[in-house]
């Protein structure tokens, strides 16, 4: 209970005293004979319980006549005693307490990795005259029980207000997607490599980027309690483009298994076949040049994907092709009618 609640409580009890010594004065000269003997003990009960009734009365109407251009006993803000302070007082202090926002706000987390985000850093402000208004309208709100039961209550047990904050949204977009810039782990997509004249597939892996609309929300709620929040780094999954290579990598791996060997056809002066000769070699460890990679559409539970593909190799033809044509002289022959 505040040091104002406690004077104006004190200042109750005093009037109440007071008007009990002064019916018990009024009593005691009224009641004669067999009233005083007989009557005088619920007469005593009664004039009290009118008396309490009308002290009380007159507290309350001379509670809300000495607060009637201030704020009510027991409202608090940052930890400061509101009681008895005009509209200009809450102000000034409301725009003081802006300095408490530099404060370390929200601390974000992404491993054994902290970011401490301040309320600057959130482009938050004050608002002086919203957090004045929201100070004067406790105990004033609603019909007359409602505005005396809060004004008991807030007596009582006291009620913490807020800040009203006001927040830039350009300045706290700004700041996320300058955080997922930095955060930003970038996915893997699907390959083959060659290590030791062998191919080997290079599994897919997803990526983490940071989940701003979350951030944003859980940010809010941060700013709505005034209170130091210490919590993950909210984020979200990005797949991967290439998600598979497991096809290109068997086609590399076969086509890795030996030497690649062009055998040109041979005819006999009768024109009857004859064993081949070996007309061109390509080293395997050569191979992996001649090997081309694209993307085809993935296929996802028999349905094509739109934004997912797979990886294919086949041989590379711009590269076979010279070699292949240096063969024409040796094989073609002249055809005979």
């Amino acid at each position: 209970m505040s040091c104002a609640g406690t004077e104006i409580g004190a200042r109750i009890t005093y009037i109440l005293y007071l008007l009990y010594l002064l019916q018990v004065r009024v009593s005691s000269c009224l009641m004669i004979g067999f009233v005083q003997t007989f009557f005088r003990p619920a007469y005593l009960i009664l004039s009290t319980f009118i008396v309490a009734c009308v002290g009380g009365l007159l507290a309350l109407v001379g509670l809300q006549v000495q607060y009637t251009d201030r704020v009510f006993p027991g409202v608090r803000f940052q930890g400061v005693d509101l009681s008895g302070k005009r509209p200009e007082e809450v102000f000034q202090l409301a725009h003081g307490k802006a300095a408490d926002f530099h404060m370390p706000l929200v601390t974000l987390r992404l491993g054994e990795r902290a970011i401490i985000l301040s309320a600057a850093d959130l482009g938050l402000t004050i608002d002086p005259a919203a957090t004045t208004d929201q100070a004067m309208r406790i105990g004033r709100t609603g019909d007359l029980p409602a505005r005396l039961r809060e004004q008991v209550q807030t007596w009582w047990a006291g009620a913490e207000i807020a800040p009203v904050a006001i927040m830039d949204e350009v300045a706290l977009n700004r700041l996320l997607n300058e955080l997922a810039a930095e955060l930003e782990i970038s996915p893997q997509n699907a390959g083959v490599v060659f290590e030791a004249g062998a191919a080997r597939e290079i599994t897919a892996r997803p990526g983490v980027a940071l989940d701003i609309p979350r951030a944003q929300r859980v940010i809010r709620v941060a700013l709505s309690t005034g209170r130091p929040i210490d919590l993950a780094v909210p984020t979200r999954p990005v797949a991967p483009r290439v998600i598979s290579a497991a096809s290109a990598a068997a086609f590399a791996a076969q086509a890795l298994s030996a030497d690649l060997v062009l055998m040109a056809p041979r005819w006999n002066e009768a024109g009857a076949p004859i064993e081949p000769v070996e007309a061109l070699r390509i080293p395997r460890a050569e191979l992996p040049g001649f090997l081309s990679f694209h993307e085809i559409s993935a296929t996802i539970d028999t349905t094509p994907s739109l934004t997912q593909t797979e990886l294919s190799a086949t041989l590379n033809r711009a590269r076979l092709r010279p070699l292949i044509e240096s063969l024409a002289a040796a094989v073609n022959e002249t055809p005979d009618n």
